[in-house]
């Protein structure tokens, strides 16, 4: 009997045939493996991401004493920061002016005060001068 006899192909395919099953069950049970993977991560990550919701609503849920929540940014005290802002920009411009009136005022105070001296010196020349004249005269 030889090994390429009919009866003996059928026996042969069917033991690949059974193989191939028997290896598709192993890959299957592998994929299922790794599903049952992949569902232990995704409950975790919903069990995360429930946590986070929970806390996410802890800290919205924060009143201040007037019942507001202090997340809560009220309209009306961004337009007073706004303002605030605003006013802040215009004096700073206003104290640049008059650090520049105050830096000319200095200068002129100095120059004034520079021929306030050369004033009296002159004056003085010329009282020393009428003195010392009167002094020879008298003399």
């Amino acid at each position: 009997m030889s090994i390429f006899a009919p009866e003996n192909i059928v026996i042969i395919v069917g033991a690949f045939i059974i193989l191939e099953r028997i290896l598709a069950l192993i890959q299957w049970g592998r994929k299922l493996n790794d599903i049952k993977e992949s569902q232990e991560d995704m409950k975790k990550g919903i069990g995360s991401l429930a946590t986070l919701a929970k806390r996410t609503w802890e800290l919205h849920d924060v009143k201040d004493e007037d019942g507001v929540p202090v997340w809560y940014f009220r309209k009306s005290i961004d337009r007073l920061l706004e303002q605030l802002a605003e006013s802040q920009i215009a004096t700073n411009a206003l104290l640049d002016t008059l650090s520049i009136h105050i830096e000319t005022q200095n200068k002129l105070t100095e120059k004034m005060i520079d021929k306030l001296e050369v004033i009296e010196n002159v004056e003085r020349t010329g009282h020393q001068k009428i003195l010392d004249t009167l002094n020879k005269k008298l003399n």
